[in-house]
């Protein structure tokens, strides 16, 4: 009897470590997941900003590329945009009942078969359930993406009742002008009519009843000329130009309605943002104008647009991205070097001038001033509250938080 009193009693301190150590290792697992699913929402931010085409620099082209984990060396890209039909969608997983249409269970279901095929590329699922977008960057799957894409309708029709249906964008040579390929994607997608599931942009007719310019376009061509952006302006204008006479056939009076349109997006360019320009220039044009001088209004217009930065607007500027951006783990001064386009020594320089305290202690303060806001105003555990203010490890926070405050985290709350 004593012997197995103490061979419990022995026992107990084994039995609690255990406890603790399955305790250490759930904990590590959530924190791996929450840091996880940090990365894929900075992923589709950097991916969403491409495909719009608000990215306005090369630089920032490329560190959105190295954060996609895409390879500097890939030189072709191309968007497949997907829709999922929903009028006669049955998904039955479970003989019990049939899984919601919009449930995460449906959207898994299209992505882990979508990844299954797509191995190289990177596939964004839209805030609606029935939407992917995916960015083929790998040669070979870009070689195979009518075949592949084959495989995926097949798989999804035959084992779910799924139909998916996409649109091909033409390839680009850089992933900056990506945003190109997306919006060909977009209109290829919308020519498709059962059986046919896959639209290739570059196979749509050339005679087309009407000029392509739909409001993305105009908007794009808005926010270039608007923020001084020469490169994109022009980039854009090519693109218009390739839409509407290289793939289109146009008629005297389809070119007439796509200046028309032109000139409306210029001249509100120039009204919305009280730009000094005579509007009698554009008004001046005849029915002989070509696109190529309303390109040439549009850099006019872009040269008005640029005016130089001070160095106080310029650190505004950089203290409102930190104020919006503090909760990336990537956040440093070699990344406000890039965004900006300022040398790390002399944004150092000019950041504690102007504002008091250098870069490092700012955005400290910025994260610690929000951790202590999200303890005082929600029920954040902790372990969350790290990574939503931008630190890779708990001790650092805890560190930091101590240092500010005299107190660890949890004694706020008490």
């Amino acid at each position: 009897m004593i012997i197995v009193l103490l061979s419990k009693a022995n026992y107990k301190p084994y039995e609690a470590m255990e406890y603790r150590l399955r305790e250490v290792n759930f904990n590590h697992e959530e924190l791996m997941r929450l840091n996880e699913s940090q990365k894929i929402t900075l992923r589709n931010y950097y991916f969403d900003q491409l495909i719009h085409g608000t990215i306005l620099s090369e630089e920032e082209a490329a560190y959105a590329q190295n954060y996609l984990s895409i390879s500097a060396n890939a030189n072709s890209f191309a968007i497949l945009y997907c829709n999922v039909y929903l009028d006669t969608l049955e998904l039955n997983n479970d003989p019990q009942g049939m899984i919601n249409i919009l449930s995460p269970d449906y959207a898994d279901v299209i992505s882990d078969i979508l990844s299954s095929y797509f191995i190289h590329s990177y596939i964004m699922q839209g805030s609606r359930n029935s939407v992917y977008t995916i960015l083929l960057y790998d040669r070979e799957e870009l070689d195979k993406v009518e075949d592949l894409f084959s495989h995926v309708h097949t798989t999804l029709l035959q084992e779910y009742n799924i139909w998916i249906y996409g649109g091909l964008g033409c390839t680009t040579d850089t992933i900056s002008s990506v945003w190109k390929s997306y919006r060909q994607s977009k209109e290829a997608v919308k020519r498709i009519s059962s059986p046919v599931y896959l639209c290739l942009y570059r196979e749509i007719l050339e005679f087309q009843d009407s000029f392509f310019y739909p409001n993305e376009v105009a908007d794009q061509l808005y926010n270039f000329v608007k923020s001084g952006n020469f490169k994109q302006t022009k980039t854009i204008f090519n693109f218009i130009k390739d839409e509407n006479f290289k793939k289109r056939k146009l008629n005297s009076r389809q070119v007439k309605w796509l200046l028309e349109n032109i000139e409306i997006t210029l001249l509100k360019v120039i009204r919305d943002n009280d730009i000094s320009y005579d509007d009698s220039s554009l008004a001046g044009l005849s029915e002989d104008s070509t696109l190529k001088n309303y390109e040439q209004i549009a850099l006019e217009l872009c040269e008005k647009n640029k005016q130089p930065e001070n160095d106080n607007q310029l650190i505004v500027r950089i203290q409102t991205y930190i104020d919006e951006h503090y909760g990336d783990p990537s956040l440093c001064l070699s990344r406000i070097s890039d965004l900006f386009h300022i040398s790390e020594s002399y944004f150092s320089f000019l950041f504690k001038k102007t504002v008091g305290v250098n870069f490092s202690t700012y955005l400290e303060q910025v994260r610690m001033t929000q951790a202590k806001h999200l303890l005082e105003t929600t029920n954040i555990k902790i372990t969350d509250l790290y990574v939503a203010v931008g630190y890779n490890n708990l001790t650092s926070f805890r560190r930091a938080f101590k240092k500010k405050y005299g107190v660890a985290p949890n004694a706020i709350r008490e």
